[in-house]
This record gives C-alpha cells, sequence and structure tokens, in this order.
C-alpha cells in the first residue's frame, strides 16, 4: 500500500475540494431559489453567474481525478476507469477509511446539488408560464373586438 500512499492521500485533497465545491453550488442554488421566489431579477443573474464559476472549475478538478485515477490503475495493474472512490477505499483497507467517509460525504452532498437544481429548474419553469399566461391574457385582452391575438411564448432568449 506504501507505493498508492501518496496518491491516495492527493486523491483525498481532490475529494475534499469536490466536496468544497458541492456545498457552495448548493448554497447558491438555494440563494438561486430564494431570488426566483422573491423575483429579484439582479439576484437571479448573480447567482446565475457565480454557479457558473463554480461549474468552470469542475473540470479542472475532474481531470485531475482522472489523472490520479489512472495513476493507481497503473500501480496497481487495472484499468482505470474500472476504478471507483469506493473500489479504492476497499483496497487500501486501514488506509483507505478516511476517503471511503469522503466518498459518502461527497455523495450525500451531489444528490442534494442535483435536487436543488431540479427544484430551480422546475420553478423557473413555471415563472415562465405564468408569465406566459399573464403576457397572453393582457394581449388577448387588449384586442379589438375580442379578437385573440397571437402573443407568442416567452422564452429565454439566451439559450
Amino acid at each position: 500500500m506504501s507505493d498508492a500512499s501518496p496518491i491516495l492521500r492527493r486523491l483525498e485533497s481532490w475529494a475534499i475540494e469536490e466536496l468544497g465545491a458541492q456545498r457552495r453550488t448548493l448554497e447558491r442554488l438555494q440563494q438561486q431559489a430564494a431570488a426566483l421566489s422573491d423575483g429579484d431579477p439582479s439576484s437571479l443573474e448573480a447567482r446565475g453567474r457565480e454557479i457558473e464559476s463554480e461549474s468552470a472549475a469542475c473540470l479542472e478538478r475532474a481531470t485531475r481525478r482522472s489523472t490520479l485515477l489512472r495513476a493507481l490503475g497503473a500501480l496497481w495493474g487495472v484499468d482505470p476507469k474500472s476504478l471507483t472512490l469506493g473500489s479504492i477505499a476497499e483496497r487500501c483497507g486501514r488506509d483507505g477509511e478516511r476517503l471511503a467517509r469522503l466518498r459518502s460525504d461527497l455523495r450525500r452532498a451531489a444528490a442534494a446539488t442535483a435536487r436543488a437544481s431540479r427544484g430551480n429548474v422546475r420553478a423557473a419553469r413555471s415563472h415562465q408560464r405564468a408569465w406566459s399566461e399573464i403576457l397572453g391574457g393582457l394581449l388577448n385582452a387588449a384586442a379589438p373586438s375580442g379578437e385573440l391575438l397571437g402573443g407568442g411564448q416567452l422564452v429565454d432568449a439566451e439559450a
């Protein structure tokens, strides 16, 4: 195990950084949900930029994780694609206990982030439908002689 110890420590460091990123993203998603609920466009935009910034750093962490898994795969003579944090922790025995705990924390944080993201998507879609209905009602109310106007739909111009 001693040959893998430095790689294992670097993998633990990666997991700690990833856990922090997941927690920061979750906090920003919660702030974004509040901005959606409050109807605060400037706050919503700011939270979106923060989430994008956090996501941009994800690629660097993913690359580092991949490099570490390749190093362990070469050391152990296995395909790095077959290695998971759980299998690495198991393979390392007592030395892998910290990684196993980090893996559990990371799974919980990632699940919470995914739930919050899905909730924000649902809320944003609900807001979009409501505004489309309001705008459609206003357009039709303004139409001469009860004629229905085709007002179109509210869309995200940046998409």
